[in-house]
């Protein structure tokens, strides 16, 4: 494929536009003394050596005839260094500058506005591999605790007394090596100072990060970059504090190691070898000793041997002794004993105690609470008014939910219970488990996906292998022994159910079509095991053509014999009649059925028998007489029960086909 040379040097021409552009925009975006120059001037005149350097950095030079009068001529070598940096190359301390605008203002130096015991140091910190300006360096002064950072452009200034400065100069960056100002560098003459810093990936104790919850106006960036950068730790008897950046350790507090600290709002050290008091809150980036007591709360980065005490709360990565506070407790891995008046939340506890919420990720011996407990892994004993949360449990008394994920042996509730494996579920509301080897009892819902020995429910029981099984609806998969309850509902079952309603789908089941001895024709759904079954029906009785009579029923029975061939029935059974007038009439008929059940074909089969009825009405109704007329073909005794009820009975029969 051939390139069209016209094209391929609009891109190349293009490429190099932007390229140049780009470095252009970068310079320009530099301030005017970090811009950086290349020079070589050996004895030429001042003013012709700032109109180079001006045209370098491209900005204006602004001064008076005064200034040449303080050094006419001038010598300057320097390559890719900062304007800064070459003017205080050219004039030493001779000149003040400062910009405004593109201006640079040059002012002869008459006075110096510091005390003579001041001493000022600056320069510039770089990486001694890449060149490039370190950011972000601490600079300190270990006897006096005075500091500073260098900037963006790696460029630092600090002011120490004389009388305070020690005989070196702290430097020192995270992932570098820690590096000393020897004090020929800090008596030279030359004020502007450059140190190469050597890489060094030694790991930095930092603690908690506490930049995520607390304010820049209350931990300033600088004391935030001496604490990641410092390895030294400093010492100090006492240590006063308004606020982390105004105290006595100045911007080193988080790392100073103090014996007694005391706090006015908030307090910021590196950690505490006696006691911390504060009417706020005390942060302790490593360790605490003896005691803390905070009006607000204690936070503490690593070890917190002794007594925290708080009005609010305490924190502390392993908390050895005893956290006391009356909002919340938290404690990152290893906790004793916490006692809060809200929540507590440990790794590992000993013992909690909360009036809301104790949390634990692992082992905790003992849990009270008046809201919620809950542990990741094992608890022993866990008490309280609302939940409890467990991986193990042997114990969960709860006024509202239990819930173990593995293994527990008794959950009381007067809510719900929730467990992997358990031995005992007590619970006002629901019980759910995956297998209960011994009870679950509730008055709403028991579940279990796998077996339960005993679900007593004044609602629900479901299992997926159930041996007594005692509620409004029983739901198995497998039920061995019983099921009591309204409906009962299960696969298969070695046992009985009790109930209005049974439906076991390897079991019994029929569709009767029937008529008996009133001409009442019926269509009856039976349905349960066939030892005990039950049934429902509607029916129709036509014998009056302008008042048709409709009948709905329900009733149990059982079967005995081979069904393959014959079986003996015995149903006991009630209607309740209707008209298209009236839903429900005053009156109800009881039939007791016995017949035989003979299999004509292999879904089909052939019963007929005989019953005994009973129909009780009251006699005030304006349907007694259509009752009377249509549904009693001939008494064996008629009479009166009370004022207006009236029993009659009588001998009949049933024919029907049943459907299988």
């Amino acid at each position: 494929m051939q390139i069209n040379k016209p094209t391929t040097r609009i891109f190349i021409l293009s490429s190099f536009l932007f390229f140049f552009l780009s470095l252009q925009a970068q310079s320009a975006s530099l301030p005017f003394l970090e811009r950086r120059i290349s020079l070589t001037a050996i004895r030429q005149p001042t003013e012709k050596v700032l109109k180079q350097i001006s045209e370098q950095a491209d900005c204006v030079f602004s001064y008076s005839g005064e200034l040449m009068t303080v050094q006419s001529y001038s010598t300057v070598i320097v390559t890719n260094k900062p304007l800064k940096m070459v003017l205080n190359d050219l004039f030493g301390n001779k000149v003040n500058y400062k910009t405004r605008g593109k201006y640079i203002i040059l002012k002869k130096n008459k006075e110096t506005s510091k005390p003579a015991d001041i001493k000022i140091l600056e320069g510039y910190i770089y990486d001694k591999h890449t060149g490039r300006q370190v950011t972000e360096a601490s600079i300190y002064d270990k006897k006096s605790l005075l500091s500073t950072t260098t900037n963006q452009y790696g460029y630092f200034r600090i002011e120490v007394p004389q009388s305070q400065l020690t005989s070196n100069l702290c430097i020192s960056k995270a992932g570098y090596s820690d590096t000393l100002l020897l004090s020929s560098m800090l008596d030279s003459s030359k004020k502007m100072m450059e140190v190469s810093l050597s890489t060094n990936e030694m790991k930095r104790e930092s603690g908690i990060n506490f930049k995520k919850f607390l304010p820049k106006w209350l931990l300033p960036h600088k004391i935030e970059i001496h604490s990641t950068n410092l390895t030294d730790s400093l010492f100090r008897k006492v240590q006063l504090s308004l606020i982390p950046m105004v105290n006595t350790n100045a911007l080193l507090t988080g790392n100073t190691k103090n014996d007694w600290s005391i706090n006015l709002t908030v307090g910021y050290v590196y950690a505490i070898r006696k006691c911390e008091l504060g009417a706020g809150i005390n942060i302790v980036r490593t360790n605490a000793g003896v005691c803390q007591l905070a009006g607000v709360g204690n936070i503490v980065g690593v070890n917190s041997f002794g007594f925290q005490a708080a009005g609010g709360f305490n924190k502390a990565h392993n908390a050895f002794g005893v956290q006391a506070a009356g909002g919340v407790n938290v404690v990152n891995q290893n906790g004793n004993i916490q006692a809060a008046g809200g929540i507590n939340i440990a790794g590992k506890a000993n013992l909690q105690l909360a009036g809301a919420i104790n949390i634990a990720k692992d082992t905790v011996i003992i849990q009270v609470s008046g809201g919620i407990n809950r542990v990741s892994n094992y608890a022993n004993i866990q008490t309280t008014g609302g939940i409890n949360i467990a991986g193990n449990a042997n114990v969960q008394i709860s006024g509202g939910v239990n819930i173990v994920k593995d293994t527990n042996k008794v959950q009381a509730s007067g809510g719900i219970n929730i467990s992997r494996e358990t031995n005992t579920q007590i619970a006002g509301a629901i019980n759910i488990a995956q297998n209960a080897t011994f009870l679950q009892l509730t008055s709403v819902l028991n579940y279990a996906t796998g077996s339960s020995n005993i679900q007593i429910s004044g609602c629900i029981n479901k299992a997926k292998t159930a041996n007594i099984q005692i509620g409004v609806l029983n739901i198995a998969k497998q039920s061995k022994t019983i099921q009591f309850g309204i409906v009962n509902i299960a696969d298969s079952c070695s046992g009985i159910p009790i109930g209005l309603f049974s439906y076991i789908r390897s079991g019994y089941h029929h569709l009767e079509v029937s008529i008996d001895e009133a001409s009442l024709a019926s269509l009856t759904f039976r349905s349960g095991v066939q030892h005990l079954h039950s049934s429902f029906s509607v029916g129709i009785l036509a014998k009056n053509i302008n008042e048709k009579l409709f009948s709905y029923g329900l009733g149990m029975g059982t079967s005995l014999g081979n069904p393959r061939k014959c079986l003996f029935d015995i149903d006991l059974s009630t209607n309740q009649f209707v008209t298209s007038q009236k839903f429900l009439l005053d009156g109800n008929q009881f039939k007791l059925y016995t017949g035989i059940d003979r299999k004509i074909a292999r879904h089909i089969s052939l019963a007929a028998g005989i019953s005994y009825n009973m129909l009780i009405n009251k006699t005030t109704s304006d349907y007694d007489q259509l009752m009377y007329s249509q549904v009693v073909p001939y008494t064996i005794s008629d009479r009166m029960l009370n004022g207006d009820t009236r029993l009659r009975s009588w001998i009949g029969g049933k024919v029907a086909f049943r459907f299988m």
